[in-house]
């Protein structure tokens, strides 16, 4: 009876051994942590290289601005300033990092050979010559002329590309008798569009003297504002002699069609004589009998 008590209580201490034996330390398996960059993060925001990319801006004419088309790539936060011979004329700050395209403005209120610039941030990224030539016709080849006097009024209209302060009108034109009055002078006059010659905006005047036998450009100074529009400009001889030659000045122009009818943008208009008094009276303008263009140049 002691022996199976011993046995039994050997079976039940060894249980409880087992059980409360420290339990062997297995080594624990680490894992690794990568960091993967993608190419977000390989190349971050600020590797984000800006470029610049520029059309070919073409020559212009007097009051035509001219258009500069770009296309911008993480352009975002650059300031983008634009310069004309050096005169700032245009600043843009962009927003988005995107592509985008801008088209800017060039003013073509000045004659001549220019420089536009463009810089981001100071940094030029554009550079390129740019020309502006006068409005009309300024061909001095053609020995063709039309006689303008006191009886006989020509007239040219031309379209304004863009609001003018002031512009000057140049003819090419001479005078073709070395007699002349003292008191003639040579009237130009700007008018806006009825279908021809329409009310009168502004006048410049010049004594009749101003012209030589030899051609040259006469120069008509405005001070008037002119909007964006079609404009006539008439030229006429104002006398105050009852000599019924009076005084005659030619003005060149160049033979366009001489099959063709004068064009829209010319006229002409042969005014009613009182052979008595020597008075001149308006009659309505007229195309010119073929298609031409007078030597006339619109500029600043």
């Amino acid at each position: 009876m002691k022996i199976n008590t011993i046995i039994i209580f050997g079976i039940v201490a060894l249980l409880l051994l087992g059980c409360t034996a420290p339990k062997k330390n297995t080594p624990k398996e680490e894992v690794s942590e990568q960091t993967i960059d993608l190419p977000g993060d390989i190349l971050g925001q600020d590797e984000c290289v800006p470029s610049y990319k520029f059309s070919t801006l073409p020559d212009t004419l007097f009051s035509i601005n001219g258009k500069l088309n770009a296309t911008l790539n993480c352009a975002g936060g650059k300031t983008l300033k634009g310069y004309l011979d050096g005169k700032e004329i245009w600043i843009d700050s962009i927003g988005i990092n995107g592509s985008i395209n801008i088209i800017w403005d060039i003013p073509a209120t000045t004659e001549g050979n220019h420089k536009v610039e463009v810089k981001s941030d100071e940094e030029t990224v554009y550079l390129a010559p740019w020309k502006v030539s006068p409005l009309g016709n300024n061909d001095t080849s053609s020995i063709e002329i039309d006689s303008i006097s006191f009886k006989e009024w020509r007239a040219t209209a031309f379209d304004l590309g863009s609001t003018l302060n002031g512009v000057l009108v140049k003819a090419y034109m001479k005078r073709l008798d070395d007699n002349i009055l003292p008191s003639s002078v040579i009237v130009m006059e700007i008018r806006d569009d009825d279908n021809g010659p329409g009310k009168l905006i502004a006048e410049s005047k010049k004594p009749i003297n101003a012209t030589t036998l030899s051609d040259n450009w006469i120069k008509f100074p405005f001070n008037a504002t002119l909007q964006k529009g079609k404009y006539w400009i008439v030229i006429k001889v104002e006398q105050n002699s009852k000599n019924l030659a009076g005084d005659v000045v030619a003005l060149h122009y160049s033979v366009i069609d001489r099959e063709e009818q004068g064009n829209n943008y010319t006229r002409q208009m042969h005014l009613d004589v009182d052979l008595k008094t020597v008075i001149a009276s308006q009659t309505k303008w007229e195309p010119l009998p073929y298609d031409k263009e007078y030597s006339i140049v619109i500029t600043n």
